[in-house]
């Protein structure tokens, strides 16, 4: 029995590096599944599992996803100047890298944030930078945890809360998103391996075996944020025709409109009805 992987509480993926299935092209391979197949009918579907399709997406692709950002506690953080500490929860961090250590924890690396000091935090029960993600022991604990997040599912929900376009973050600006409420409504979801809620479907699996990569579930793999290149290769796409819209016959009901209402209309008050339009020229 090994360890569960971990979600980004964001989006509910993985926070590792997944498995991508790239079938080889060559005769000797397909002669070589074509006599694994004779022996063992379910050969075929058995090097496919737990991994996902390399034909949508590729092993590139999904480097994303093992790289993450810690949001934790700082319960030792001495207050610096100009700093008010009112309550349990108001020194927050948010650790701008990090990576699952496949334990149930993540190593974090130094960070610009005021309430990230990796030998401040290294001094306590959990030692140097691995930090376990998700349990906690309760309200009377010391031990508070962390949540690891990807950062474009970061910039998705900044652009969320504060109405930005880009939602990209300037290194050693402060964050627009306020992280102490942001810890605090995480930790009142906190479960196992991700937040207690509904992330939709398909719904995200794991369990002591690790993250599963469904075919077909590539978009658990899916860079939500701005990708480099994809407007030139949809623009692409369009122009060989892959979103031309399907033909069908137009249907001309000119000659059976018996009875126009908005012909005999004062002028006045078919312009305030059209005022109410999304496309008041139509």
């Amino acid at each position: 029995m090994g360890y569960p992987d971990v979600h980004c509480p964001i989006c509910g993926g993985p926070v590792i590096e997944v498995k991508i299935f790239v079938e080889p092209s060559s005769d000797a391979y397909k002669a070589y599944v074509a006599r694994r197949c004779a022996k063992d009918p379910s050969y075929q579907n058995k090097k496919k599992k737990n991994t996902y399709d390399g034909k949508i997406i590729s092993r590139e692709e999904v480097r994303w996803t093992a790289t993450v950002m810690v949001l934790g506690f700082n319960s030792d953080f001495k207050a610096a100047v100009n700093v008010v500490v009112t309550n349990k929860h108001n020194n927050a961090f948010l650790a701008t890298i990090g990576m699952f250590d496949g334990f149930v924890g993540v190593t974090v690396h130094d960070s610009f944030d005021p309430y990230f000091n990796l030998g401040e935090l290294g001094e306590g029960s959990y030692l140097e930078d691995s930090f376990p993600c998700y349990r906690n022991l309760g309200e009377e604990s010391d031990f508070e945890p962390v949540f690891p997040f990807h950062r474009p599912c970061y910039y998705v929900l900044r652009r969320r809360i504060d109405g930005r376009i880009d939602g990209t973050l300037p290194v050693g600006l402060p964050l627009d998103v306020e992280k102490d409420i942001l810890f605090g409504v995480m930790r009142t979801l906190v479960n196992t391996n991700m937040l207690n809620i509904d992330y939709g479907r398909p719904n995200p699996k794991s369990d002591e075996t690790g993250w599963h990569a469904n075919t077909g579930e590539e978009i658990f793999a899916a860079d939500p944020g701005l990708v480099i290149g994809l407007e030139d290769k949809i623009r692409g796409m369009m122009n060989a025709g892959y979103f031309a819209p399907s033909r069908v016959p137009e249907f001309d009901l000119s000659n059976n409109v018996r009875h126009d209402p908005f012909q005999r209309m004062p002028f006045d008050i078919f312009l305030e009805i059209a005022e109410q339009c999304e496309d008041p020229t139509h």
